[in-house]
C-alpha cells in the first residue's frame, strides 16, 4: 500500500523539557485564562497522528551574516533528530548551506566560504554534508530524506564572480534579509547556465549517498503553481545529470495577490503530476501553509491534500511553521524589518487549530504529519503548547 507522508520540519527544539501532562495556564481566544495541560510540541503532533519532521541546517549561524544564535547548527540539529526518531518519527535534513534562511531570493554562501574557488566550494559543501550526517549517524539518526539545497530556483551560492557562482541564471541581485543591496550575481556563461550548479548539487548528494546510501536525495524549489519555470529548472538539472531522487516543492496557496487558493491549488496539483511524469522522479510537497487569519485556510489546505492523496507522484507533504501563534516572530526578525509569520496552524491558546483537521481526510494508511521550525526558539522565550480540550 502506498505510504503518503504528511511529515513535519521540526527544527529549533532543544531547551525544554519534553515530559508533557504538566498542567499550565493558557490563554483562549476569548483572552480568559484557563488551566490546561501543557505538552510538548513533538508529542503533541505524533499524538495528532504525524510521522516525520524536517530539520534544517545552517553552516554557522552565528557567523556575522548569520541567524543571530546556534539554532539550527550541527549540534542543535542532531538533538533534534533525536528526540523525534525516539518518538518513531521519520527526518529529513534540509541543508541551506548558508549561514542564514535561504530561498529564491537569497542564495548567500556561508561567510567562511565566501573566498573559495569552485572547487573548494564544491569540497566544503561535501564536507559540510559529511559532518552533519556522520554527527546524526554516531548518533543513532537515520535520514530517510536528505535535501540538498534550500528553495533552489535561482541556484545557491551566489557571486559576482561566474566563475565561483552557484546561480542558475545571470544578473539577479543578491541583498540583505533588510533588503539593502549586496551584489549582483553571475552565471559563468553569463546567461542561464546550470553547470556550476550542477557541481555543488552533486557534491552534497554524493557525500549524502555515501553516509546513508538509501537516504532520498531531493532538489527542492519554491512556487509550484509556475509551471514554465519549474520545467526550466528541471530540464537545466536533468541537462546537467544531477544525481538525486525527488522534487521538491513548496506550494503557500494563499500567498499570490493575482491568484485565488483554488487556483493555485489546481495549477500545483497539475504540476505535480506533469513533473512525475517528464523526469520520472517522486515529488515531495516540502513545504505548504495557508493564513492563519483567513478564514478560508483549511477550506484551501484541504481541497489540496484532497488533490493529492492519490497521485501516485506525490509522496508527501510538510506543513510550514504550524506551532506559531499568536503573533509570535523571531528576535532576528525586528532587526531584519521582517513581520511574524502569519500562516501558523495553531490556536491563539496554543492547541492544534482547524487547518490540521484537515488532515483528516487522508485514509488511515497514509502517514500525516507538520513542520515545527522554532521551537526552542518559542520555547525559550516562554511559548508554552498544551493539549486540546
Amino acid at each position: 500500500m502506498k505510504k503518503f507522508i504528511l511529515p513535519a520540519m521540526a527544527l529549533l527544539l532543544l531547551t525544554v523539557s519534553c515530559s508533557g501532562g504538566d498542567s499550565g495556564s493558557g490563554n483562549n481566544e476569548n483572552g480568559s485564562t484557563e488551566t490546561k495541560t501543557q505538552a510538548d510540541c513533538f508529542r503533541l503532533l505524533k499524538d495528532t497522528g504525524m510521522n516525520a519532521i524536517r530539520l534544517r541546517v545552517w553552516v554557522d549561524p552565528q557567523s556575522p551574516d548569520g541567524y543571530g544564535s546556534a539554532y539550527c547548527d550541527k549540534a542543535d540539529t542532531v538533538t533534534k533528530a533525536k528526540r523525534a526518531q525516539a518518538l518513531g518519527m521519520d527526518v529529513m535534513i534540509d541543508f541551506h548551506y548558508s549561514d542564514r534562511f535561504t530561498d529564491p531570493g537569497a542564495q548567500i554562501k556561508p561567510n567562511a566560504w565566501k573566498e573559495k574557488t569552485l572547487e573548494e566550494l564544491t569540497q566544503a559543501i561535501h564536507a559540510h554534508t559529511t559532518d552533519v550526517l556522520q554527527a546524526l549517524k554516531a548518533s543513532g539518526v537515520t535520514p530517510k530524506w536528505v535535501q540538498v539545497g534550500n528553495e533552489l530556483n535561482a541556484g545557491m551560492l551566489w557571486d559576482e564572480d561566474g566563475n565561483t557562482s552557484g546561480a542558475t541564471w545571470n544578473g539577479g541581485t543578491a541583498k540583505t534579509p533588510s533588503g539593502a543591496e549586496l551584489f549582483t550575481f553571475h552565471t559563468k556563461n553569463g546567461k542561464d547556465d546550470f553547470s556550476n550548479f550542477a557541481e555543488l548539487l552533486n557534491a552534497g548528494s554524493a557525500a549524502a549517498k555515501e553516509i546513508f546510501p538509501n537516504a532520498k536525495i531531493i532538489i527542492h524549489v519554491a512556487n509550484a503553481f509556475k509551471t514554465s519555470d519549474l520545467n526550466w529548472f528541471f530540464s537545466g538539472v536533468e541537462a546537467q545529470n544531477v544525481n538525486y531522487d525527488m522534487i521538491g516543492l513548496s506550494h503557500y496557496p494563499q500567498d499570490n495577490s493575482e491568484k485565488s487558493w483554488k487556483e493555485m491549488n489546481s495549477l500545483a496539483i497539475k504540476n505535480i503530476q506533469s513533473l512525475h511524469k517528464d523526469y520520472g522522479k517522486p515529488v515531495m510537497i516540502c513545504e505548504v501553509g495557508v493564513k492563519s487569519n483567513s478564514s478560508e485556510a483549511a477550506s484551501a489546505l484541504s481541497e489540496f491534500i484532497d488533490g493529492i492523496k492519490d497521485l501516485d507522484g506525490c509522496q508527501g507533504i510538510f506543513y510550514w511553521e504550524p506551532q506559531v501563534y499568536g503573533g509570535w516572530k523571531p528576535d532576528i526578525y525586528s532587526t531584519w524589518g521582517w513581520n511574524a509569520y502569519s500562516m501558523g496552524a495553531f490556536t491563539q491558546d496554543g492547541t492544534p487549530g482547524s487547518c490540521l483537521a484537515s488532515f483528516s481526510i487522508l485514509p488511515d494508511s497514509f502517514a500525516k504529519g507538520a513542520d515545527i521550525s522554532w521551537i526552542t526558539e518559542m520555547e525559550a522565550n516562554g511559548i508554552m503548547f498544551y493539549e486540546s480540550e
